[in-house]
């Protein structure tokens, strides 16, 4: 047998032994890839644990698309493709675009590890590090993500965070997003945080992309280095280039706490509304029983209102707050400011009122409009209108009004009206170019002051100071008093005067009218207006009817009828003039019945000239009876006579000389001895 047969069989023989083995190992191959991915899961779980069933197609590197009435509705970029026989591909490495519906807004892009595309409906579902780039800056990071077609709208499986860098950052237990009309939902306990440290925590939000607005829904709270606020829902004006907060709206059970101020604040309202400028508050309103409360080293302060709103400094702190609408104002010891508006500037401790205003400090209310009241160690208070005060000494009124109080007691320590002032109280009144009220309860009226005490006397003057209790007063410049009390009334004038309303004292060249009565002074005159009394001393020149008199002193009793000079008198009654150291007239009806003179005592008739140390004139009788130790008596035809007492006729000048027991009456006559 030749070798080549004998190597030929052998081939043969090994060959029936091999083939048999090499067919069930290849046949095996397939059959274990089938049973181990069947055995690794068909729910696609990870499709990079095993073998995908039903695949009927495997490639590399794909791009392709979906579209719906000629538009492309997304398009995938995946490194995997696996095609299943169910209508489902299973992509590795996947890049998801959606076109912008604008195309001025760039695209939108999901990237993740895997993903399932239903081909019928077009869902898709991504799983492992998902990210979802909404738009240049802002990207969606969460594990699994799934997009339903119909209604173009992904939804987060699980939790999810946003990050817009150098913005914020935000997490959420769910999220989706409607493609359609870029509108993002976030919920499940929300949490945004920026780089200033604000941070957002709310129940859920819903982002309007096209609007630029921001709906909070539930148990909101924002917090910042500056303060806090806090309601049940808000919405957000965002800035379409930045994308930043312009204005924020909050609604329901809204409060405020700001402590970054000088005067740290918190607020309660029914809603409230917020205005940013760079990230910096720059104003701030609420609505609906608005209550804010502040407090600085001066005290605290509680603001009522409708409405409130806040003006801000350049760096972002309150400055002000204006309230509005019946707004009311509590500070220091109890004290109250109420007015249709109220401004408090917090730099100065400034309140600011507007029209129908009150101010009440416990025994000092002011009403009118317009207010400025500051806070320190005192209360200051002025106002440029009319203003009521009602205080113990009585009710004051005015153009203008700058006053100061303290601020435990709420006593004045300052108060001045001006612009034409008036005073009412227990009875007086008074009315001047100004009014102040002084210690120890004086109320100083000047410039063309008047005051009346009551009914009966009024007071004119450059100044006059009444006291509170109504019965006291004091007057000076060109002081003129009218006293009327149902009879003759009765005019007084000097530079200056002061009593109250039974007593009346006027210096500096007094001078008195009543009826026919004239009285001038060079020091003083005091009426006694009940008593009806009256004294003037200094140099008195004085007109009783007929009766005139020059005295050092005037005392009358007009309920008496008695008048009484002293102080070298020099008066004249009907047909004789008197001079002495004290001259009393006796009157009735305002005519002089009697009048009776002392000290150094002399009367002068048309021929006669008396001297002695007392006269007593009787009306009745027409007689002067004048008596002395050397009384005399010297006429043409008597010559000089002298006596203890004489009886002098006025009517005719006859005069009748009589001694006594130890004095002989002795008449002198010169006789021309000539032929």
């Amino acid at each position: 047998m030749e070798l080549r047969h004998i190597h030929a069989y052998n081939l043969i023989r090994v060959l029936r032994a091999v083939i048999p083995v090499a067919v069930i190992v290849l046949a095996a191959i397939p059959a274990w890839n089938y049973l181990d991915r069947r055995a690794s899961s068909t729910t696609d779980a990870d499709p990079s644990t095993g073998l995908v069933p039903n695949v009927r197609e495997v490639t590399e590197d794909v791009r392709y698309g979906q579209r719906e009435d000629g538009e492309t509705v997304f398009s995938v970029d995946a490194v995997r493709n696996r095609a299943l026989a169910d209508g489902r591909r299973i992509l590795e490495d996947v890049g998801i675009t959606f076109p912008a519906p604008e195309p001025s807004n760039p695209d939108q892009r999901m990237d993740c590890d895997f993903s399932t595309v239903e081909e019928a409906s077009g869902n898709i579902t991504c799983r492992g590090s998902v990210e979802f780039h909404w738009d240049d800056e802002t990207v969606v990071r969460t594990m699994a993500i799934e997009y339903e077609a119909a209604t173009r709208t992904i939804t987060s499986l699980g939790s999810a965070r946003i990050v817009r860098p150098g913005k914020f950052e935000a997490d959420a237990e769910q999220l989706s997003l409607h493609l359609a009309d870029d509108v993002l939902e976030v919920g499940g306990g929300v949490r945004v945080v920026t780089p200033g440290g604000v941070t957002l925590a709310v129940n859920g939000a819903r982002y309007y992309k096209a609007a630029n607005r921001v709906e909070l829904t539930g148990r909101i709270r924002l917090r910042s280095p500056r303060g806090e606020i806090r309601s049940r829902l808000a919405e957000i004006a965002l800035d379409p280039e930045t994308l930043d907060p312009r204005e924020i709206a909050f609604d329901g059970s809204v409060s405020v706490a700001a402590d970054d101020n000088a005067s740290p604040v918190r607020a309660e309202a029914d809603a409230m509304r917020v205005v940013l400028s760079d990230g910096r508050v720059s104003g701030a309103a609420g609505s609906g029983s608005v209550r804010a409360e502040t407090s600085d080293s001066v005290g605290r302060r509680v603001l009522f209102a409708d409405d409130m709103s806040g003006s801000f400094s350049p760096s972002g702190t309150l400055a002000a707050i204006h309230a509005s609408g019946d707004a009311r104002m509590l500070f220091g010891d109890g004290y109250e400011l109420l007015s249709r508006d109220i401004d408090h500037e917090f730099e100065n401790a400034t309140l600011r009122s507007g029209d129908a205003s009150t101010l009440d400090l416990g025994d000092f209310r002011i009403e009118g409009r317009q207010f400025v009241v500051r806070e320190a160690e005192t209360i200051e208070f002025s106002t440029d209108r009319a203003a009521v005060i009602t205080s113990p000494s009585g009710v004051l009124r005015a153009p203008r009004t700058d006053a100061s109080f303290d601020s435990d007691s709420g006593a004045v320590g300052r108060l001045f009206q001006s612009g034409g002032a008036a005073f009412t109280g227990d009875g007086a009144e008074g009315f001047a170019d100004a009014i102040a009220l002084e210690p120890e309860g004086w109320i100083s009226l000047t410039g063309s002051a008047r005051a009346a005490l009551d009914a009966r006397l009024r007071i004119d003057a450059g100044e006059i100071r009444l006291h509170e209790d109504g019965d006291r007063f004091a007057a000076s410049g060109a002081v003129r008093a009218i006293l009327s009390d149902g009879e003759a009334p009765v005019l007084v004038e000097g530079g200056r005067a002061e009593g109250g309303r039974s007593v009346l004292r006027f210096h500096e060249s007094p001078e008195l009218w009543r009826d026919d009565m004239h009285v001038t002074a060079t020091r003083s005159i005091e009426f006694h207006v009940d008593e009806r009394r009256l004294s003037a001393d200094g140099d008195i020149v004085s007109t009783f009817g007929d009766v005139r008199a020059r005295a050092d002193r005037l005392d009358f009793d007009d309920s008496l009828g008695r008048l009484l000079f002293t102080g070298a008198v020099r008066t004249r009654f009907p047909d004789a003039d008197l001079e002495a150291d004290r001259v009393e007239f006796h009157l009735n009806a305002g005519e002089p019945v009697r009048v009776l003179a002392s000290e150094r005592v002399e009367v002068r008739s048309a021929d006669l000239v008396g001297a002695g140390d007392h006269v007593d004139y009787e009306a009745s009788r027409r007689t002067i009876t004048l008596t002395g130790a050397n009384a005399t008596v010297r006429g043409p035809e008597t010559g000089l006579a002298t006596g203890p007492r004489f009886v002098w006729n006025v009517d005719d000048d006859r005069v009748v000389m009589t001694g006594d027991d130890r004095r002989r009456a002795v008449s002198r006559r010169r006789v021309d001895t000539n032929p």
